[in-house]
């Protein structure tokens, strides 16, 4: 029998929930007509009926965001934020936002991106900073957080990026600053103890990371001065804020070699560095490091640590439940690339392994079922299956299965072969992965 909304309204009315339940449900089967006046009932019902209520609760606020009702449905969420899943989370973020309350808005962002982050949990995280777009333009405390995440999955792409930018983001954006009340000198040095513990990660990093640190007018430990000389030593613009740390007669050596490189543009150079007063004489870069008169001890110099991957994996029972978690969750088979990623970034490496089951295509497919073998330190698995899939790939792809072979030879210390796939390697591309410290590591 068709159910009657009245009647069904009527048993609400009257405190019989479980049957108003049933016959809002009914109605819900037998209507074509489904708005979320029929699913604010079933909701409620539910509530009253003390069961677990967030399906419920979920119908509730998706029918509320279809029709628009941002109003009703910022107030629902607000009450029930803590039965809200992620999905329920950003429409209610982005209800705010389009209902015109932007200050509550970009701070439940921010709220919700600190628990994910709290919580390590990446792949919310990445759903969040999706949108971040459609709730804000700019604002220093997201990119702060941003930072963090890059930093805990070493995405140094990004970090290299964020500091590349960080000064023309500062000056572009200064009245948000102002108007959020981030010191800007504060949130430059909250950058840089971020990301302090992955510096010795990447060369490019470990740069930026000093240079940044130097053009505050930080005086750096005679360590830290000397090793940044040295990876710096031909890139005037960042060398030349170190001339200020060092005394007479070093910066003196320093300015003669810097002065007869080739600057294309000596304006960006630092305003201690002038050309006008000194008269330079002729020096090469080898010269410069061999110099006695240089206080600085070279030999104390250690070599940074470049990709540098675990030295043990160890299977721990959250990743053993991960992976029984894909076998039977057809959203991950379905999206396999996307969480094979983020398995990569997040470490969880046989749970990679399993996912790359799911993977059709051939080239990616095998390029992080690479990957991860080189992660794992697997070296003679990655030796078998380079081998296995090299004369199917393409000429441009060779130079990836020749680096993996040449680290899985050198992880084996067979450094001739080594060898031979790192120069492979170079004639292609001699900044591939920065093949020039590798071939150190395998002639050493």
């Amino acid at each position: 029998m068709r159910c009657n909304l009245q009647d069904a309204i009527k048993l609400f009315q009257d405190k019989k929930y479980k049957k108003a339940y049933d016959e809002f449900q009914k109605y819900l089967k037998d209507s074509s007509v489904q708005n979320s006046e029929i699913y604010k009932y079933i909701y409620l019902s539910s509530k009253n009926m003390s069961h677990d209520f967030r399906s419920e609760l979920i119908n509730y606020i998706n029918s509320l965001n279809a029709e628009k009702k941002f109003f009703e449905l910022n107030e629902i969420a607000s009450k029930n934020y803590k039965e809200l899943k992620k999905e329920q989370l950003i429409i209610y973020i982005k209800s705010l936002y389009q209902s015109g309350n932007i200050k509550r808005a970009i701070e439940e962002y921010l709220k919700a991106l600190k628990t994910n982050l709290e919580n390590k949990n990446y792949i919310s995280l990445n759903d969040l900073l999706l949108i971040e777009k459609e709730i804000i333009n700019y604002n220093p405390k997201v990119e702060l957080i941003k930072l963090m995440v890059w930093t805990e999955l070493g995405d140094f792409e990004s970090i290299i990026k964020y500091f590349n930018e960080i000064d023309a983001n500062i000056e572009r954006n200064w009245k948000i600053f102002r108007n959020e009340k981030v010191d800007q000198k504060n949130f430059k040095n909250k950058s840089l103890e971020i990301i302090n513990g992955v510096i010795n990660y990447n060369s490019e990093v470990y740069k930026l990371y000093f240079y940044n640190k130097l053009k505050e007018g930080e005086i750096l430990s005679e360590q830290d001065l000397l090793e940044y000389i040295i990876i710096t030593i031909d890139s005037p613009e960042q060398q030349s804020y170190a001339i200020t740390s060092l005394n007479e007669e070093d910066k003196e050596l320093l300015k003669a070699y810097i002065l007869n490189q080739d600057i294309k543009d000596r304006k960006k150079l630092h305003k201690s560095f002038s050309t006008k007063v000194f008269k330079p004489t002729k020096i090469t870069k080898e010269e410069y490091c061999e110099q006695e008169s240089f206080k600085l001890h070279f030999d104390r110099v250690q070599p940074l640590v470049n990709e540098e991957v675990e030295d043990r994996y160890e299977l721990l029972k959250v990743e053993k439940d991960l992976i029984a978690q894909i076998k039977k969750n057809d959203e991950i088979k379905d999206n396999a690339l996307m969480y094979i990623q983020i398995f990569i970034e997040s470490n969880f490496l046989y749970a990679c392994l399993e996912c790359l089951k799911y993977i059709t295509d051939d080239s990616q497919r095998n390029y992080f079922t690479a990957e991860t073998y080189y992660r794992l330190k697997d070296w003679s698995s990655l030796i078998d299956f380079c081998y296995s899939v090299y004369e199917n790939v393409s000429q441009d792809d060779q130079i990836i299965y020749n680096y993996y072979l040449a680290n899985a030879y050198l992880g084996k210390n067979e450094k001739q072969n080594a060898l031979k796939y790192f120069n492979k390697v170079t004639l292609e591309d001699p900044n591939y992965r920065q093949v020039k410290e590798k071939v150190e590591v395998a002639k050493n």
